[in-house]
C-alpha cells in the first residue's frame, strides 16, 4: 500500500502526491479553522441560555455593600442566580470576570463545573487561567485562545460601580427575577442586546481547499484511466477495479486523517488543558462530515472512470504527458498564491499598524500619560432615536466645559484620518475630506507654526467666526477656503457668508498629532498637513458627542482610578449613564495593539499553509515539465543552448502566471477595496524563480546521466 503512495507508473506518482498532499493541507486547515470556531464558540458558552436585564437604583438608593447583601438575600429567597460581567484591564490578554450568586445548579447550562458550577466559598474560583492570585483555581475546561475567563463570587462586585448596571440571569427565571427586583425599588428593564458572539465560521479557505480536493481527486483518477483499461483487458470486473481503488486509497486517507487529528488533539489537550472533551465533541462533526464528503466524491469519480474505461483505445492511444497533472498543478497553485498574496498583505499590514502604534504611543507619552478618554455605551440610552440624542447633545457639552479648565482637556477629532478600505490611505486621503477639529488647549500639548515661524496662539483667533488653520502647502486663498468650507460655514451660522470665515496659515509639514489609537495608523498618528478648525462651543452645538464617542476628548487625572475621579462631573452633566468606562489613552493603545497581534497570528497560519503548499505545488509542476521533456532538455543542454531558449515555454508559463497575480490583485484591491501589498507579490515571484532553479539544477543532473545511459 504505503509503496503505491509514493510510486504509480506513468505519472500516477505526481497526481497521488498531490492528491494527498491536498488532503493533508485541507484537514490541517480544517483543524486551524475549527479551533478558531472552537475558540469563539467557548467565548460565548457562559452566556449560553442567558438573558441580560439592566438594572438602576432609581427610587432607592443604597451603599454598594448594602446592595449586594440585597441582592445576594433576595436571589436566595427565589432560588435563582444574578451574574455580573466586568473586563479586567490588568491583563494583557482580554480577560472577563463573571460574578454569581451560588443558589442553582444549573445556571452555566453548556459549562462542565466542579460543584455544579456552585463557588462554596468566597475564595475559590474557577478560571481558564491556571493561577488566579488569593483564589483556589477549578478549571472551566473551555479554550482560552480568545479571552480568559474567571468566574468568581457575587460579593466582590462591590467595588464597581453598581448604581446603573446591566446583570445576566436565566432565561427560565429572567421574569420572577426582574419582579424580585423591583420589589426592592429598582427601575429593571430587559435588554435586547447579548454579549453571546456569533461564531466566525471563516468559509472561504475551507471551500476553496475542499475544491482544490476535489480537483485532485478528479484529476488523479482520470490519470489512472489507461490503467483501469489494461486491468479491464487482463478480465478484471468494473467492480474489482473500483473495490482495489477504494481500499487503497481510503486506507491512505484514514491513516493521515488520523495522523492530523492526533496531532490536532494531542497540541489542543497540551496547550489548553482540560478542554480535550469539549474540543472533541465540538470538532468531530465538521471532521467527519468532511472526510465522509470527500470520499464519496472520490467514490462517485472512480464509479464514472472505471465504468467508462471499456474504451480501451481512448485511454491506451499515445504516450501520456501527464497534462492533467500539470493542469492540476498548476490550477492549484494560482489558487494557493492568490490566496497567500491577500494573507501575507494583512500580515504586512497588521505588522505595520502594530509597530506604528507602538511608535506612536512612545512619541506622544509625555502628552497622554495620565490622561483619560471616555467611552460611551448605549445599553440603556438609545443615542440613534433623534429625539434622545438632541436631549443629550447639550449634557455632553456641559461635561466639557465644566472639566476642560480643571482636567487640562484637550480636544482633537481626527475622525476623517482613520484607516480607509484599501487599508493604506486615511479616509482623508480617500475622499478628500482634510479637516479636523481642535479646542485651543489642544496648541500648548502640540504648537503649531505660523508660515512666518511664529506660534500660532489663542490670540489669533476671531470670537464668533469659523477660525481655520491651513497648510501654506494648500494655496488656499480665502475665498478658495470659502468656496470649500460654505457648506460647514451654512450649517454652524445658517447662512453661508465669507465674512463668518478667518483663515490662519501654518508652516508646510508641521507635525500635527492625533493622539488617537484608531486615526493616523498608517503615519505614526501624525495627520498630513489637515485643514484644522478651531472648536468654538457657541457654533458647534453638536460637536462634543460624536467627538466622545471615538476617545477625541483627553482629559488629565490624578489617581489611577479615572472613573471614579470623573464620576462627580459625569454626574454633574448628566451623562453618567451613557460613559460607563474612561480608559487611560495608553491603555487604548495596548488594547488595538493586541487585538492586531491576535489578528496576526490568526493570519500567519494561515499564511504558513499557503506558503508550504504553493512551494510544493512548484516543485511538482517543475518537475512535471522537466520529466516530460527530459530528453530534449537534455539533449539541448548537451549543445550548449541557452538557459532561456530550453525554458523558453515555462517561463513564459511563469510570466503568465505573473500576469495573471498582477491582473488578480489589481482588480481586488481596486473594486473590492482588499488589502494588497506589492511587497508581497514581488516575494512570491522572486520564492516561485529560486524553487524552480533549485529545482531545475537538482533534477536535470540525473536526467542528463539517465539519458547518456539511454534509461
Amino acid at each position: 500500500m504505503w509503496g503505491n503512495l509514493f510510486y504509480f507508473k506513468n505519472g500516477g506518482v505526481t497526481v497521488k502526491k498531490i492528491m494527498c498532499l491536498l488532503f493533508v493541507v485541507f484537514f490541517t486547515m480544517l483543524s486551524i479553522i475549527t479551533f478558531f470556531n472552537y475558540s469563539n464558540y467557548c467565548e460565548m458558552l457562559p452566556y449560553k441560555g442567558l438573558k441580560e436585564i439592566s438594572v438602576e437604583q432609581f427610587y432607592e438608593r443604597y451603599t454598594n455593600k448594602e446592595y449586594v447583601k440585597l441582592l445576594e438575600e433576595k436571589m436566595a429567597s427565589i432560588n435563582a442566580d444574578l451574574m455580573y460581567r466586568a473586563t479586567d484591564f490588568s491583563s494583557e490578554k482580554t480577560s472577563y470576570i463573571l460574578y454569581k450568586t451560588n443558589n442553582k445548579d444549573d445556571f452555566f447550562q453548556e459549562l462542565d463545573l466542579k460543584n455544579n458550577g456552585k463557588i462554596l466559598s468566597p475564595n475559590q474560583c474557577f478560571s481558564t487561567l491556571s493561577t488566579v492570585k488569593n483564589f483556589e483555581v477549578y478549571p472551566m475546561g473551555i479554550s482560552s485562545a480568545t479571552c480568559d475567563v474567571t468566574i468568581e463570587d457575587f460579593s466582590y462586585i462591590e467595588k464597581y460601580r453598581l448604581e446603573n448596571c446591566v446583570f445576566y440571569t436565566s432565561s427560565d427565571d429572567v421574569y420572577t427575577v426582574m419582579e424580585a427586583l423591583k420589589e426592592l425599588g429598582l427601575l429593571v428593564e430587559l435588554t435586547d442586546s447579548s454579549f453571546a458572539q456569533s461564531i466566525n465560521d471563516m468559509q472561504q479557505p475551507y471551500l476553496l481547499l475542499f475544491v482544490l480536493m476535489c480537483l485532485s481527486i478528479i484529476f488523479y483518477l482520470l490519470s489512472q484511466g489507461r490503467k483501469y483499461a489494461v486491468k479491464r483487458m487482463n478480465g478484471y470486473t468494473a467492480k474489482d477495479v473500483i473495490a482495489e481503488e477504494l481500499k487503497r486509497n481510503f486506507t491512505v486517507f484514514g491513516v493521515l486523517l488520523f495522523i492530523i487529528e492526533f496531532v490536532n488533539f494531542l497540541l489542543v489537550s497540551v496547550l489548553y488543558k482540560n478542554t480535550f472533551t469539549s474540543y472533541f465533541m465540538f470538532s468531530v462533526r465538521d471532521i467527519l462530515l468532511s472526510f465522509f464528503g470527500i470520499l464519496a466524491i472520490f467514490l462517485v469519480t472512480v464509479v464514472i472512470v472505471v465504468k467508462t474505461s471499456n474504451n480501451y483505445g481512448l485511454y491506451l492511444k499515445g504516450k501520456s504527458k501527464k497534462k492533467a497533472i500539470f493542469i492540476v498543478s498548476l490550477i492549484s497553485k494560482i489558487a494557493f498564491l492568490i490566496m497567500l498574496v491577500i494573507n501575507l498583505s494583512i500580515c504586512f499590514q497588521l505588522i505595520n499598524n502594530s509597530y506604528s502604534l507602538f511608535v506612536q504611543s512612545k512619541n506622544i507619552s509625555s502628552v497622554i500619560n495620565n490622561r483619560a478618554a471616555t467611552n460611551l455605551y448605549t445599553e440603556k440610552v438609545d443615542l440613534d432615536n433623534e429625539d434622545v440624542y438632541y436631549e443629550y447633545v447639550p449634557k455632553f457639552n456641559k461635561f466639557y466645559d465644566i472639566t476642560v479648565d480643571k482636567f487640562d482637556g484637550i480636544y482633537i477629532n481626527s475622525l476623517n484620518y482613520q484607516t480607509a478600505p484599501d487599508g493604506v490611505s486615511s479616509f482623508a486621503e480617500y475622499s478628500g475630506q482634510k479637516e479636523i477639529i481642535i479646542d485651543k488647549n489642544y496648541l500648548s500639548v502640540n504648537p503649531i507654526h505660523k508660515a512666518d515661524g511664529t506660534l500660532i496662539s489663542e490670540k489669533d483667533f476671531i470670537d464668533g467666526k469659523l477660525n481655520i488653520l491651513v497648510s501654506e502647502s494648500r494655496g488656499y486663498t480665502q475665498e478658495g477656503l470659502y468656496d470649500e468650507y460654505n457648506s460647514l460655514l451654512e450649517m454652524y451660522f445658517g447662512t453661508a457668508n465669507i465674512n463668518d470665515l478667518h483663515m490662519i496659515v501654518y508652516k508646510e509639514n508641521e507635525t500635527i498629532n492625533s493622539f488617537n489609537a484608531m486615526t493616523g495608523q498608517t503615519t505614526l498618528g501624525h495627520l498630513d498637513n489637515p485643514d484644522i478648525v478651531i472648536y468654538d462651543s457657541e457654533i458647534m452645538t453638536e460637536e462634543m458627542l460624536p467627538g466622545m464617542s471615538n476617545q477625541f476628548y483627553l482629559l488629565k487625572v490624578n489617581t489611577d482610578d479615572p472613573y471614579s475621579e470623573l464620576l462627580p462631573y459625569l454626574k454633574q452633566a448628566g451623562i453618567e449613564d451613557v460613559v460607563l468606562e474612561t480608559p487611560f489613552v495608553e491603555n487604548t493603545f495596548s488594547n488595538v495593539i493586541s487585538t492586531y497581534v491576535q489578528d496576526f497570528v490568526y493570519q500567519l497560519a494561515f499564511s504558513m499553509v499557503y506558503l508550504i503548499s504553493s512551494v510544493i505545488l512548484s516543485i511538482f509542476m517543475a518537475k512535471i515539465y522537466i520529466e516530460n521533456n527530459k530528453e530534449k532538455i537534455a539533449i539541448e543542454k548537451l549543445c550548449g543552448v541557452s538557459f532561456f531558449d530550453i525554458y523558453k515555454r515555462y517561463i513564459i508559463l511563469l510570466i503568465g502566471i505573473i500576469l495573471f497575480l498582477t491582473v488578480a490583485c489589481i482588480i481586488m484591491k481596486t473594486y473590492f477595496s482588499m488589502i494588497i501589498e506589492p511587497i508581497c507579490l514581488l516575494l512570491i515571484i522572486i520564492l516561485d524563480l529560486v524553487v524552480f532553479f533549485i529545482t531545475e539544477k537538482r533534477v536535470n543532473q540525473k536526467n542528463i546521466l539517465s539519458v547518456l545511459k539511454g534509461e
